[in-house]
């Protein structure tokens, strides 16, 4: 069986770590990228995964969101985050994380969309060779802006970056 691609939105801040530092890591909260294929602009995504927390670096009205999509060789290291908002609620779910709001501990995206999307969590897993980071326009278009090389941990740009 193949395996399972992730992915993961990158904060503008995020994105010269990535391409021009070589950075080959991925942490916190990831989602199954075919669970969110239909959703197709910066605003639906921000919509559905909760990314409008307080001090979030994403937009409703971005013209663009960079999101991480790579395969999971290794579902074990992405479990999903039962939990709450501090100790009690944590404990009251039988969970391992306590995280700020909106985080729901469900095991759910915490988005305000009818979308229902599973949600996983990483700790600092090193992407595989082919991980690609991908350039989703408001527009609904999306195209692969660059590539891992784990070879030589560097993101090989793809056509215009």
């Amino acid at each position: 069986t193949r395996p399972t691609v992730m992915q993961k939105a990158i904060a503008p801040s995020q994105l010269a770590y990535y391409l021009d530092r070589g950075y080959d890591r991925v942490s916190g909260f990831v989602h199954r990228a075919g669970e969110l294929s239909h959703l197709t602009t910066p605003a639906q995504l921000h919509d559905a995964l909760g990314l409008s927390y307080p001090g979030s670096p994403f937009a409703p009205d971005a013209d663009e969101i960079y999101v991480l999509r790579w395969p999971a060789h290794r579902p074990s290291l992405y479990r999903i985050p039962y939990g709450g908002q501090n100790e009690s609620a944590m404990r009251a779910m039988e969970g391992w994380v306590i995280e700020r709001p909106p985080f729901r501990g469900n095991g759910f995206a915490p988005g305000e969309s009818s979308d229902v999307v599973a949600e996983f969590k990483v700790d600092s897993a090193r992407l595989p060779h082919g991980a690609q980071l991908w350039r989703i326009g408001a527009d609904g278009t999306e195209r692969v802006v660059a590539e891992l090389d784990t070879d030589s941990v560097t993101w090989r740009r793809l056509g215009e970056a």
